[in-house]
């Protein structure tokens, strides 16, 4: 109370008149009726927006569908036009192929033209000859004579159909045969027997060519029962020989008077290894001899074993003439050569600044060479070729097969107690013997054996030298040895092994022509990855990354040089990539291969390009 006493203003402020206290009826109904007038107002615009926004969706979805539909017809309309262009190609197309057809066509019927004028030619010819024919009679007497003729010359001992007869003392007589000679013969004194012959079996399109059937039957017409080696038939017995022809075929041949019988044949090739052997020749000559063992099944029937072969193990022995002998500071007291084998020092093991040179001088032709031939941006240029030594052809000669096992020790001092008879050499002179590593090994054991034996032929003599085939074998199987890896080491022999799919290829590399090709195509595809790295290139088929005027012959031996500068250089412990094992990894391989790259140009063309 007391403090409603204190404020009166605000207790007038909260007293509310007596008059305004009640509000006339009427006029409350008149404010309800119009709130429910705009409530009735305010539904009816609720419900008008929402059919509007109703209507709004219904417009977006329809446009949404419209597009859709516009979308898919310009699809359809774009799907026709290519169609109608490929049309236009196929169209083109046709037209081409319909203008080519019609110059063949007219070009066949112009071949027709000419080829039925020929024929009305020949035709003509033909009844010309007739008419000559029907007015002279052919003298079949004279005809007869002259061919009996003939084939009594074919058949003369020791005409030209017995080629010697063949010496089998001097097996090189039967190289004196030859085919083009035995024709010029022929035609010189069995003119009409050689024609008739000749037409009669013609199989070539080549005038005066002469085929074997041919030579064969006047063999058969100039058959005469003599002791006499022929020379056409000797070549075609040993050619069935070398074919390993069976002995029945040989029996029918030899009863036409084709070729020898197995029997002759086979005389034939021991007796002239038998003179071979004793040639003074092989005694007066500097040689090479080589020795390997030869191993053979033999089918057999054994009624208490179950086995259907053995084996039969021979020595086969050949000599080859020494045509380049080592210089004088090689030969002995007695001026007589000590053979190719010598004693290697470090010198010979070691490269000299030379060496490198000239192995260096090697990789940038070799890059050259792969660069004009494999990268597209290097096709317009020529590189010149290598001046390699010319092969000279090895006179071989062939020795009689030894009935011995070669894997043994004892059988080797048999093996060369037959060597040194041959060449008639002693214990003051070093002869090479050329084997694979086994021989060289039972080599060495025999002449230890020998050594240590009281006996005078110590074999100190010989020695053993791997063949050139061998060495380079060894070669490969080392590298295969180093960068084989396994199939998870990335880039590594047998990882692109499998990624080549060559299957036939091993990591000991048993078979020498597969792994020696995978190896020349791994060197390849290493050297080609090289140089488009060096080249930023994208690859080798790639011209946008280097300038064609600017790429010249000059620019090649520039590149090739500073390529192998760079790249192909012998890796060092001081390279920048010492962390990369991947790179040093494949650089080294690179520097193997093209090792025994230069390996083999120089086994074939003697010294090759080093």
């Amino acid at each position: 109370m007391e403090s409603t006493a204190k404020r009166p203003c605000l207790q007038e402020a909260f007293t509310v008149p007596e008059e305004t206290a009640t509000v006339s009826s009427p006029t409350i109904d008149h404010l309800q009726q119009e709130v429910l007038r705009l409530n009735k107002i305010l539904g009816r615009q609720t419900q008008h927006n929402q059919d509007l926004q109703l209507q709004l969706q219904q417009t977006q979805s329809a446009k949404e569908a419209l597009q859709e539909e516009v979308a898919q017809t310009n699809q359809e309309l774009w799907g026709e036009k290519q169609h109608n262009q490929d049309l236009q190609l196929q169209l083109q197309q046709t037209q081409s192929a319909k203008e080519a057809l019609q110059e063949e066509v007219a070009q066949t019927n112009q071949e027709l033209w000419l080829e039925k004028q020929c024929r009305h030619d020949l035709q003509l010819k033909l009844q010309r000859n007739q008419e000559q024919l029907q007015n002279q009679v052919i003298p079949w007497d004279k005809v007869a004579e002259e061919l009996d003729s003939e084939l009594v010359t074919l058949q003369t001992v020791g005409g030209m159909m017995s080629c010697g007869p063949i010496d089998s003392e001097d097996p090189r007589s039967l190289c004196e045969f030859s085919f083009s000679q035995l024709h010029k013969h022929l035609l010189q004194h069995a003119p009409n027997i050689t024609s008739l012959i000749t037409s009669i079996g013609q199989t070539s399109d080549i005038p005066g060519f002469m085929d074997v059937p041919s030579l064969a039957a006047i063999c058969l017409l100039a058959k005469k029962n003599s002791d006499k080696v022929k020379g056409f038939q000797l070549l075609l017995s040993l050619m069935l020989v070398a074919r390993a022809t069976s002995k029945q075929v040989f029996n029918v041949l030899n009863h036409v008077g084709v070729c020898l019988s197995y029997s002759q044949t086979f005389r034939y090739v021991e007796s002239t290894a038998r003179a071979t052997e004793q040639s003074k020749e092989l005694k007066l000559g500097h040689w090479i001899v080589a020795y390997d063992n030869i191993n053979m099944q033999k089918r057999v029937v054994h009624e208490r074993h179950p086995r259907h072969s053995e084996s039969w193990n021979f020595t086969s022995r050949l000599a080859i003439k020494v045509s380049n002998l080592p210089p004088a500071e090689y030969k002995d007291t007695a001026g007589i050569p000590q053979g190719n084998r010598q004693d290697l020092a470090v010198e010979d093991l070691l490269p000299n600044d030379e060496d490198d040179l000239a192995f260096h001088k090697s990789r940038v032709k070799m890059v050259e060479t792969l660069l004009a031939a494999n990268f597209k941006c290097c096709a317009h240029l020529t590189t010149k070729k290598q001046n390699r030594t010319k092969e000279q052809k090895s006179i071989i000669h062939p020795l009689s097969i030894i009935d011995v096992d070669e894997s043994y020790t004892d059988n080797n001092v048999i093996i060369l107690g037959e060597f040194q008879k041959m060449l008639g050499i002693d214990d003051t002179t070093q002869q090479c013997v050329v084997g694979d590593q086994a021989t060289c090994r039972s080599i060495r054991g025999a002449r230890h054996r020998r050594v240590a034996d009281v006996h005078s032929a110590r074999l100190l003599w010989a020695k053993e030298n791997p063949g050139d085939f061998h060495f380079a074998w060894e070669c490969l199987k080392v590298i295969f040895l180093v960068f084989w890896e396994s199939t998870d080491h990335p880039g590594s022999l047998a990882h692109l092994k499998n990624l080549v799919n060559r299957s036939n290829v091993t990591s000991a590399a048993k078979k020498y022509q597969q792994a020696d090709e995978f190896l020349r195509h791994t060197i390849e595809a290493h050297l080609t990855a090289s140089l488009v790295t060096f080249l930023k290139i994208s690859n080798s088929s790639d011209e946008t990354g280097l300038p064609t005027t600017a790429i010249t012959n000059e620019w090649l031996e520039k590149t090739a040089e500073k390529f192998a500068n760079e790249v192909l250089a012998v890796p060092n412990n001081e390279d920048e990539h010492d962390a990369d094992h991947i790179y040093n990894f494949h650089r080294s391989f690179l520097h193997m291969g093209l090792l025994y790259e230069d390996l083999r140009e120089a086994i074939r063309h003697e010294n090759g390009p080093v």
